[in-house]
């Protein structure tokens, strides 16, 4: 299981967000977070957990970091 404040701060330090909530939209108008600093925040996630993550099934419909994270864990 992942750590939920874990996931947060993994979450905001790649973003470089100030501060980060589970309702707060990823791309765009919201974190913005490049796709590139996004697959590095995965990679930091499979190694801190442990885990493998399967970028592929991380698809349009996941727009809050509160979705990306259910669909993690």
């Amino acid at each position: 299981m992942v750590d939920q404040s874990k996931f947060l701060e993994l979450l905001k330090k790649h973003a470089r967000a100030e501060q980060i909530s589970m309702d707060d939209t990823i791309f765009g108008d919201g974190l913005n977070i490049s796709s590139v600093r996004f697959t590095e925040f995965i990679m930091d996630l499979e190694e801190e957990f442990d885990m493998d993550i399967d970028i592929d099934d991380l698809d349009t419909s996941i727009t809050k970091v509160g979705q990306l994270y259910e669909r993690i864990c």
